[in-house]
């Protein structure tokens, strides 16, 4: 609902407003993308710019003026960024090749450290790092040198519950997920959520 450029328009505006005038405590304000690159679709909205500040202040008072809070997901759409709005391959933390069929650009260190950047600049307020983080040592760091204050897991937990625990106890080895979303097809099933590539493992799938 924002602009080709990602600037927030009074429509969007106007839907904010509604939510907190429904009695919505805290809105999230959908994913937006930090850098143009990583625009997952058309109309979405973006924080890659100064200029795109002024419709942002004015969406956030509207939805205060109406009893609301808000709150911006910054996001990064990674592999499934839309290249034929970006006019580049969409870009991959690592080379995802025979995972998905996707054409796709893997990441260099630079890329990496750039986009931390991105999300981590001019925000006073803590930071919690999400998405393909499964070693202790990484999470560790992130934290140590302030990329982020906190980190959160999720798909890691599905494949391990006891994850957190295992750390705790000293093995500090990589989690056992590989990121490979595929946790995500038994529950479009209406299956719940587990990791497929375990239960492949193991045969049971």
């Amino acid at each position: 609902m924002a602009t080709d450029a990602g600037e927030c328009r009074s429509r969007l505006i106007d839907l904010m407003a509604g939510l907190a005038k429904g009695g919505v405590g805290l809105i999230i304000s959908g994913h937006t993308y930090v850098c143009p690159e990583d625009q997952a679709g058309p109309k979405q909205l973006g924080v890659y710019k100064e200029e795109l500040i002024p419709g942002l202040q004015e969406m956030t008072t509207a939805v205060h003026e109406n009893g609301g809070k808000i709150t911006m997901q910054l996001a990064h759409a990674g592999i499934v960024a839309a290249s034929e709005l970006t006019g580049i391959p969409p870009l991959a933390p690592s080379n995802l090749e025979g995972i998905f069929e996707s054409a796709h650009k893997e990441m260099t260190a630079g890329n990496i450290q750039e986009m931390v950047a991105a999300f981590k600049k001019d925000i006073n307020v803590s930071l919690i790092l999400v998405g393909g983080n499964r070693s202790f040592d990484l999470a560790e760091r992130l934290v140590a040198e302030g990329h982020a204050e906190y980190i959160s897991m999720c798909r890691p937990l599905i494949r391990e519950p006891d994850l957190v625990n295992r750390w705790k106890s000293g093995d500090l080895s990589k989690a056992a997920c590989v990121s490979d979303n595929l946790c995500f097809q038994p529950a479009r099933k209406g299956e719940g959520v587990f990791c497929l590539t375990e239960e492949r493992q193991k045969g049971h799938a």
